[in-house]
């Protein structure tokens, strides 16, 4: 049982959290697009690097670098910007029973994976997705493997 000292600080850690999500601000559609090219190119290049290690010249190695490490960036921008969506949507669900700190856990790995393994237009488009089906489930069927819940982000 917690006490009410890790009670207090749990919720003066989320508070915190909250605060430091609501710094970043909303994409613009246009901001959206960018960054996923960004993620896009940065990929590529990646897979450039590792498919020809030999082959490369230095220029061109530096310059691969460059735009993996571009977008790189682009990924964590992109996921910071998203952060305060997944604060929304596990909010939504904390008066099923269900603990806002797991909920707002779980939706972030969403949102990471998706960004990570989604390029481009299926980046954006996918997170626009709106939970769907999960809002009408019940909490046991929201309970999935130990208390996860499912994000409909990837």
């Amino acid at each position: 049982m917690a006490t009410s000292a890790q009670r207090l600080a749990a919720h003066s850690s989320v508070g915190t959290y909250l605060e430091e999500v609501a710094a970043h601000d909303l994409l613009e559609a246009t901001d959206e697009v960018a960054l996923a090219r960004a993620i896009e190119h940065g990929q590529a290049a990646a897979q450039l690097l590792t498919q020809h290690t030999t082959a490369l010249g230095t220029a061109r190695r530096a310059t691969l670098q460059e735009a993996v490490k571009s977008g790189d960036g682009a990924q964590t921008a992109f996921i910071q910007a998203n952060l305060r969506r997944v604060v929304s949507i596990a909010k939504r669900h904390t008066e099923r029973g269900l603990d806002l700190l797991d909920l707002i856990q779980d939706g972030n790995l969403g949102l990471i994976r998706a960004v990570r393994s989604s390029t481009g237009a299926e980046a954006t488009s996918s997170l626009r997705m709106q939970p769907g089906g999960s809002a009408n489930q019940s909490p046991e069927d929201l309970a999935i493997k130990g208390a996860r819940f499912w994000f409909p982000y990837t």
